[in-house]
């Protein structure tokens, strides 16, 4: 789907910026018709990839093996222990960006996964933040304590963004793979 994405989509949406009107000449239909067909299409798979992973994950506690929430409450030694993780090995690679008018989106490379969230302002005005995920960092943080018990890259940084953020309140997140 990334792939597919990246390279097919892609080009649509190039046709797209150039001219709505014309007909892609692979399928022979309107490239506009065509992009929304695409997208349309794909949104159903996001219910069913979703549908998979809960049933996965429901398996994978048949044998113990569970995966930590970014908001689930953990004791004080597994809380030091993801603290220390972030603080020591995850933060200080990161590159944090904020969409503001004087603030282009950033430049990721290819294939970068990026956190994206959604951060309001004291006065509650919403931004929006992106912090790539390094690269050299593992993907999945298993717990010392309990070592069936993992947490992903994304929901630890998710789950501490607030410390850099700091002058935000951290409200959502997505996660994507820039192209």
């Amino acid at each position: 789907m990334d792939e597919f994405y990246r390279v097919r989509v892609g080009r649509l949406n190039d046709q797209l910026i150039l001219d709505n009107e014309s007909y892609d000449t692979q399928t022979k239909t309107n490239v506009t018709v065509q992009f929304r067909t695409v997208l349309r299409k794909t949104k159903r798979l996001i219910p069913r990839f979703d549908l998979a992973y809960d049933k996965l994950n429901q398996e994978l506690a048949n044998y113990g093996i569970s995966q930590i929430q970014e908001t689930e409450k953990l004791s004080d030694k597994d809380e030091n222990f993801l603290k220390n993780i972030f603080k020591y090995k995850v933060a200080p690679q990161m590159m944090p960006f904020i969409v503001e008018k004087n603030h282009p989106l950033p430049f990721f490379e290819n294939e970068k996964q990026v956190l994206g969230v959604t951060l309001k302002t004291k006065k509650g005005n919403t931004r929006f933040g992106f912090l790539p995920i390094p690269e050299d960092v593992d993907k999945i943080v298993r717990i010392p304590s309990n070592p069936k018990r993992f947490m992903l890259i994304e929901d630890l940084i998710f789950r501490y963004a607030n410390r850099i953020f700091h002058k935000f309140i951290v409200e959502g997140k997505m996660v994507f793979f820039s192209r």
